[in-house]
């Protein structure tokens, strides 16, 4: 186990790095929704979007992009954790034991040219 965490190190850096990169740009947009109740209050009523409004929106996609990163990362993650080498996805989904499958048009058009 020791020898995984060491192999996929740089794996865990970098989601360690996007975790907190996420955290700061949502702390950062509440921030910033919060300090523009003013303005979100006249969008609702007029639909008129100030500069300022501008600025939480496009904050708001980036931190959307960021944490569908994340997200992704995450689950690249646990799928490293289920399915630590390509010998255990072999296994679980049967690729071995499913290989005749492929070979069955092969072997039926040499038993055909053998007749």
């Amino acid at each position: 186990m020791k020898s995984w965490f060491h192999k996929n190190k740089n794996l865990f850096i970098l989601f360690g790095f996007t975790t907190l990169i996420t955290f700061l740009f949502t702390l950062l947009e509440v921030n910033l929704i919060l300090s523009n109740t003013a303005d979100l209050e006249a969008y609702a009523t007029t639909n008129e979007m100030t500069g300022s409004l501008k600025v939480v929106g496009l904050m708001g996609l980036v931190n959307v992009a960021i944490l569908t990163f994340w997200v992704l990362l995450f689950v690249f993650i646990i799928l490293k954790v289920i399915f630590p080498n390509k010998r255990t996805v072999k296994d679980t989904f049967f690729i071995d034991e499913f290989s005749f499958l492929k070979e069955i048009p092969n072997e039926l058009r040499k038993g055909l040219d053998r007749k």
